[in-house]
């Protein structure tokens, strides 16, 4: 099965957005791991395209916000973030081409990292950056699926602490996020201290694991998952995880 995804290039004002908050990002390191990120998602077997930056926009590098695509449509989103609702127009370009476009609208917000979907739901991290108005779009693009909200109050994104990889399994750390909604899944109950890898990518039963989480990449191994881990330091500063820099399609 190939599949295709979209990545977005990092601009060099990405580090001057967390400098004031004494948060210093290695720009060159950044890139590095930006390339290591590009080649494992072809080693899942995606074909990868890759759009520019936009200096603009320091955190435009974390393109999944930005839209939601399912089949042949594709949601541009409303973003929480005010800073960041730029950000779309590379994306709306991007797939104008190819899949139907819907533009949210205010007082509607959404942000993709925010959206889990799993075999026959979509569930909605109801978060400081996504509200329940967009439950009506996500009806639209989705319609066949069961949509379902999840409170969020713990972290930024409903995958900040959660993640489907298949086989009817969930990587959860319930340190983040409290909820019975994933009762019916296979969970594996990530530690508080690796949880940042919560949030992985999972295609053709291979998933991508951020570097260092030796407990949950065993779990995940003993579950007959193939894996490869990257390293995502750069981009955790920014409080962003292997999903948030890709739209896969």
């Amino acid at each position: 099965m190939i599949g295709k995804v979209v990545v977005r290039k990092i601009p060099n004002s990405y580090p001057g957005l967390y400098l004031p908050k004494g948060i210093h990002i290695d720009l060159n390191l950044a890139r590095e791991q930006h390339n290591q990120y590009i080649k494992a998602l072809l080693w899942l077997g995606l074909n990868v395209e890759v759009v520019p930056a936009d200096e603009q926009y320091p955190d435009c590098v974390f393109i999944e916000d930005t839209a939601v695509i399912h089949r042949n449509r594709a949601l541009i989103t409303h973003m929480g973030s005010k800073y960041r609702r730029g950000e779309i127009e590379e994306t709306k370009k991007y797939f104008q081409k190819t899949h139907e476009l819907f533009l949210m609208k205010s007082p509607a917000l959404l942000e993709s990292g925010d959206i889990l979907v799993t075999k026959n739901e979509v569930y909605v991290g109801i978060s400081n950056v996504t509200n329940n108005l967009a439950l009506e779009y996500l009806k639209i693009i989705f319609d066949s699926y069961t949509i379902i909200p999840v409170p969020v109050t713990k972290t930024l994104h409903l995958k900040s602490a959660c993640s489907y990889i298949g086989k009817n399994t969930i990587l959860i750390c319930e340190d983040l996020l409290k909820t019975n909604q994933f009762n019916q899944f296979d969970k594996i109950l990530v530690p508080k201290e690796e949880s940042y890898a919560c949030n992985c990518i999972a295609f053709n039963n291979k998933v991508l694991v951020p570097e260092g989480a030796e407990k949950t990449i065993s779990m995940i191994k003993n579950k007959g998952f193939k894996i490869k881990t990257v390293p995502i330091s750069e981009f955790l500063k920014g409080e962003g995880s292997l999903t948030c820099l890709s739209i896969i399609y």
